[in-house]
């Protein structure tokens, strides 16, 4: 009766301390996604950065992520910055703004950057991670902000070159999953969010799991899908990228 009443108050007691309990860590990641991408100045002709221009279509990205937890109450914020170049293939006559690479006579270039950050909160609707394995879900609330630069450029004379800046902050929901297995020491995780607003859609998921070799110290491996398509500052664009990544955390 005593054993049975101790092993009561114990659980009692490590309930509400689970229940609150705090985390904090860093996420460093590294991105390998497929890319493909259409985009054009708003009334003017679309093209295909994969087809037109033969831009690299696997670069890796870095990403990086910190993150704070009490309780039920989750929040992160990541920034990814990336990069493509291309050379264009003279399949079809490009005209972007004020430039245009005809397909029998000139050469041209196609360049693509953007930084990306992610401001996340996710509260935990249903949270059984009071229990050695045990899982924990709930919606979250996401805005993605993208500043990128997209440059057409003729290489050959008369040489002309046009660029477009855009920025867009794009509000999204979604869901969030985490699972524990051995006092967490292998996790998964998975989140998804998105919009669709008039011609703007964009969709946001990924999926890891992790191992804790070390105190402190995770290792994960995932895969992650983003679409994005917007209107935005004249600029239309049409953007996918989907890959595996892998990530390192340390977290207290």
């Amino acid at each position: 009766m005593v054993k049975k009443f101790a092993i009561a108050a114990v659980a009692a007691l490590a309930l509400p301390m689970a229940s609150h309990a705090l985390e904090i860590g860093v996420q460093g990641t590294y991105w390998m996604p497929t890319f493909t991408a259409d985009l054009a100045i708003k009334d003017a002709a679309t093209f295909s950065a994969t087809d037109d221009f033969d831009t690299d279509q696997k670069v890796g990205i870095p990403g990086a992520r910190a993150f704070f937890g009490i309780g039920d109450h989750h929040i992160s914020v990541s920034a990814q910055k990336a990069a493509y170049k291309g050379d264009y293939e003279g399949l079809n006559p490009i005209s972007w703004g004020g430039t245009t690479i005809l397909a029998t006579t000139d050469g041209g270039e196609f360049k693509y950057d953007y930084t990306m950050i992610d401001a996340t909160y996710q509260y935990d609707l249903l949270d059984l991670e009071n229990f050695a394995a045990g899982f924990s879900f709930g919606p979250l609330f996401n805005l993605k902000y993208i500043d990128g630069t997209a440059e057409v450029a003729k290489t050959t004379a008369p040489a002309a070159r046009e660029t477009q800046d855009f920025t867009a902050p794009i509000p999204m929901v979604g869901l969030g999953l985490h699972i524990g297995i051995l006092m967490d020491i292998l996790e998964g995780r998975a989140q998804v969010a998105g919009i669709g607003y008039g011609p703007n859609r964009v969709i946001d998921g990924l999926a890891e799991v992790s191992v804790t070799p070390f105190p402190f110290l995770d290792v994960s491996v995932g895969y992650r899908i983003m679409q994005v398509k917007i209107d935005y500052s004249d600029v239309e664009l049409d953007l996918n990228q989907t890959g595996p990544y892998a990530g390192l955390t340390v977290s207290f």
